[in-house]
């Protein structure tokens, strides 16, 4: 999606993922958790791109992006360093965006999800047990089946043509994943 924006980007893309950047800062700054500004972020790159597929997908999956983004800004905001690192990681994508360096932006967005993992591994273990049920209690409450789950059709029937559906897709026992935006 990033070498993407950097390769069709323009100057109201490059707007946009600029005033998302400073929507996060700005929150960040006022002591909110950023998750939505975070989430906004992704979605101008991915506006910057001009990928309308890609953009309605974010839309469908924006309940599970908010609940995971929650958990891990939340998870960043108790160490400094990895909100600094998150901080740097945006810049760098942006930069290579704004720079047009597909390849440049495409690393930099791999690097920012490969760190991000690493972040959350990384937790402080009292952070998982204190805030994990709080954090996740959206994502648990759609999949349960109590808030309607949003996934695009072309990507619940992206399957090979020789693999049959084997029932119902479950998480932990209860349907999961299984309704149309």
């Amino acid at each position: 999606m990033a070498a993407l924006a950097a390769a069709r980007r323009s100057k109201a893309g490059l707007r946009g993922i600029r005033q998302a950047m400073q929507a996060l800062d700005d929150a960040v700054r006022e002591r909110g958790d950023g998750s939505e500004q975070d989430v906004a972020f992704h979605r101008a790159i991915a506006l910057a791109a001009r990928n309308f597929f890609l953009i309605s997908t974010l839309d469908c999956l924006r309940q599970f992006l908010r609940g995971v983004t929650r958990a891990t800004r939340a998870s960043e905001a108790r160490r400094k360093d990895f909100a600094r690192q998150v901080h740097a990681e945006h810049e760098t994508i942006a930069q290579a965006i704004e720079a047009g360096d597909a390849a440049r932006a495409r690393r930099a967005a791999s690097r920012h999800m490969d760190n991000a993992i690493g972040r959350i591994r990384q937790a402080d273990p009292a952070f998982w047990q204190q805030e994990a049920d709080r954090l996740a209690s959206p994502l648990t409450a759609a999949v349960s089946g109590a808030t309607p789950i949003a996934v695009p059709s072309a990507v619940r029937s992206a399957r090979a043509p020789s693999e049959k559906p084997q029932g119902r897709p479950t998480l932990r026992g209860k349907p999961a994943l299984d309704f149309v935006c």
